[in-house]
């Protein structure tokens, strides 16, 4: 491509001149060099990688490329016979050598933070594997209701005081932040575990709700959590194939556990409010939203069992799929229905991350009246009942 054309599509100056003369002076190969992040040559022709092997720096391209430090990745150019060659598969680049220091510059530039995150993420996954063994045993002995809240208290208490898991309440009460972190684990654990009472209507929920924690993080510029949230969201869809109706493969009280403790440890780490960009105090409840639809049914269960005078832990048919299921939808279509409502929810609340005071609080009234909707409709069907009963 001619340098007018390239300029006129990237909108930057093109340089061909290793030394070109300009206002103020500045060495040029050596400046991009140090600016760049990665490095692509495309096309690679063998004889830029013949050079490069070599060490010659003889153009604007070469000179470039050799006072680089950061990851480079080549694109060749050649006839298969030339590929083939012997002497270019010596030459310690592409392909034996470009992928293996490509991947060595990349690992490399994250192990000083790996190295500051990895007492943390021990004991986050302590809490994770914590988890899902509390629910093995719960599986197979049924727990009191004691035990397994304290159960859940100790992995709450390894993933905040070992793990550094917090709120992000923008309130500068740092013991605030820890009992929040403290509530909000133990919250999502038992939430999950009540929620998951249909053929894949729990994944599928923290499958959702993990892709927009990703999306939220990479905007962030968050991207281990970003990375860390998607390959959750995999997780889950992967189990979802086979968890959903008619199910092959059933979590039990282990995998809802386990999902209840992820969710609520990516939820905690994306930073959803930072007074540098946020133009208003919403966005701290973006969690709250993205997860509403399981959230809300464990407050709604709650009150029931309360007004019924019977132990909240103790499980019943009043959750919001079974209600859908008494309004006439088969089971599959309750966790449809479920899920649509989930989506649409998290959704709507993903401008409240950018938008001001104003938008922000007409779109959290809006998801709140959406639940509302759905709470008098199932009501509605509910008294419909006992008055035909």
């Amino acid at each position: 491509i001619p340098p007018l054309p390239f300029e006129a599509l990237t909108g930057n100056r093109v340089l061909t001149d290793t030394f070109e003369r300009t206002q103020p002076p500045e060495i040029h190969h050596i400046a991009l060099a140090k600016k760049a992040d990665l490095l692509l040559i495309a096309p690679a022709s063998a004889d830029i990688i013949g050079k490069l092997a070599n060490g010659i720096a003889d153009d604007m391209l070469t000179s470039t490329v050799l006072p680089c430090r950061c990851p480079i990745l080549f694109s060749p150019a050649m006839n298969d016979r030339m590929y083939a060659n012997p002497k270019r598969a010596d030459s310690g680049l592409y392909p034996d050598g470009v992928y293996p220091e490509f991947i060595k510059n990349v690992v490399e530039l994250y192990i000083p933070g790996l190295k500051n995150v990895s007492m943390q993420m021990f004991f986050v996954i302590l809490g994770a594997f914590l988890a899902v063994v509390l629910g093995l045993v719960d599986d197979r002995f049924a727990l009191s209701a004691k035990s397994k809240f304290t159960g859940q208290f100790v992995i709450a208490c390894i993933a905040v005081f070992g793990g550094g898991i917090r709120m992000n309440l923008s309130l500068d009460i740092p013991v605030l932040s820890v009992i929040a972190a403290l509530f909000w684990i133990m919250l999502l654990m038992n939430s999950i575990n009540f929620f998951d009472n249909m053929d894949g209507l729990a994944v599928g929920t923290i499958a959702i709700a993990m892709f927009f924690f990703s999306f939220i993080a990479a905007m962030n510029g968050q991207f281990f959590i970003a990375v860390f949230s998607a390959l959750n969201c995999g997780v889950c869809c992967g189990f979802w194939i086979y968890n959903a109706s008619p199910a092959s493969i059933f979590m039990g009280d282990s995998g809802s556990h386990f999902l209840g403790y992820l969710a609520a440890v990516v939820a905690a780490e994306v930073t959803f409010f930072d007074k540098g960009y946020s133009l208003s105090r919403f966005p701290v409840l973006i969690p709250l939203l993205i997860l509403a639809v399981p959230l809300f049914d464990t407050l709604m269960v709650v009150i029931i069992r309360t007004l019924n005078k019977k132990p909240f832990w103790i499980g019943d048919h009043n959750h919001i799929s079974h209600r859908f299921v008494r309004m006439g939808l088969s089971r599959k279509k309750a966790v449809l229905l479920v899920h649509l409502s989930a989506l649409a929810v998290a959704v709507g609340t993903l401008p409240i991350y950018w938008g001001d005071f104003r938008t922000a609080g007409v779109l959290v009234f809006q998801a709140f009246l959406f639940l509302l909707i759905i709470t008098v409709l199932q009501l509605n069907n509910a008294g419909k009942e006992s008055d035909n009963g």
